[in-house]
């Protein structure tokens, strides 16, 4: 018998363990740029992050239902410091996949740039 998956509450606090302590990722971009994603430290930094995309700010109601809506296995993890563009894990995948996607423009198209959180975080300065 396999085991069961993790709970997303299980998966979320496995990232937030991981992220101990914030700090900057830093990736190369477009033309030799830096983009600096700038980490969550603490769980109260965390879910912060989640304002405007799995939840709204003023009403405190789900974003992650409807078309074009936010996964509810993303969890956001920090921001590039110039964009505001999300970085984000998928909880529902064991690895915790690392993504990006623009904000403002009407759908999340979601753009991998690791294949794991452990990957990701191994460019933290």
């Amino acid at each position: 018998m396999r085991p069961s998956a993790p709970t997303l509450s299980q998966a979320r606090a496995a990232v937030l363990t991981q992220l101990r302590g914030g700090g900057v990722v830093v990736l190369a971009g477009e033309d030799d740029d830096e983009i600096e994603v700038e980490l969550a430290a603490t769980e109260e930094a965390l879910d912060a992050l989640q304002v405007g995309y799995a939840v709204h700010g003023l009403t405190g109601e789900d974003l992650t239902t409807g078309p074009n809506a936010w996964h509810s296995a993303w969890l956001v993890i920090g921001t590039d410091d110039l964009t505001g563009d999300p970085y984000f894990v998928d909880l529902a995948r064991p690895s915790f996949p690392v993504f990006t996607a623009m904000h403002g423009a009407g759908r999340w198209d979601a753009q991998r740039v690791s294949r794991s959180l452990k990957g990701f975080l191994s460019r933290r300065e």
